[in-house]
Parts: structure tokens; sequence; C-alpha cells
């Protein structure tokens, strides 16, 4: 009887640990992604900030309640 239960031990074993790998492959994956998005992200952000301090015009961003959130240099001025 302790052999059938050793057995099934390491079966049950056997089945986390595949499942623990599984889990892990998959955080590895969304975790690369999630870094390529981010960087992608900060890319987008600093291609706008560079056109924001580089216009000569006036630019603001407000939100839904009109208030400013964001202005350039030109309205610093």
């Amino acid at each position: 009887m302790k052999n059938n239960d050793q057995q099934f031990d390491e079966t049950v074993w056997v089945e986390v640990m595949s499942q623990v790998e599984k889990t892990y492959s998959l955080l590895n994956k969304n975790q690369e992604e999630l870094e390529e998005k981010n960087k992608s992200l900060k890319t987008t952000q600093d291609f706008l900030s560079n056109i924001m301090s580089s216009m000569t015009d006036v630019l603001l961003v407000c939100d839904q309640n009109g208030l400013i959130v964001q202005c350039n240099k030109a309205f610093q001025v």
C-alpha cells in the first residue's frame, strides 16, 4: 500500500512541477512583452516631449475640467 501512496505522491509532484514550469514560462513571456511595450511607450513619450519643448507657439494640455495638466516652454515664458 505504501508503494501506491508513494507512486501517487510522485505523480502529483510531477504534475505540480509541470504546472509551476508552465506558469513560470508564461510569466517570463508576459514580462518580456511588458518590457517591450514600456520601451515603445518611453520612445513615444520622448518624441512627444521633444515636440512640445521645441514648439514656439503656446501649447496647453487640459483635463476634462479645464485644468492645465501640461504646457510647453513657450507658455512659461
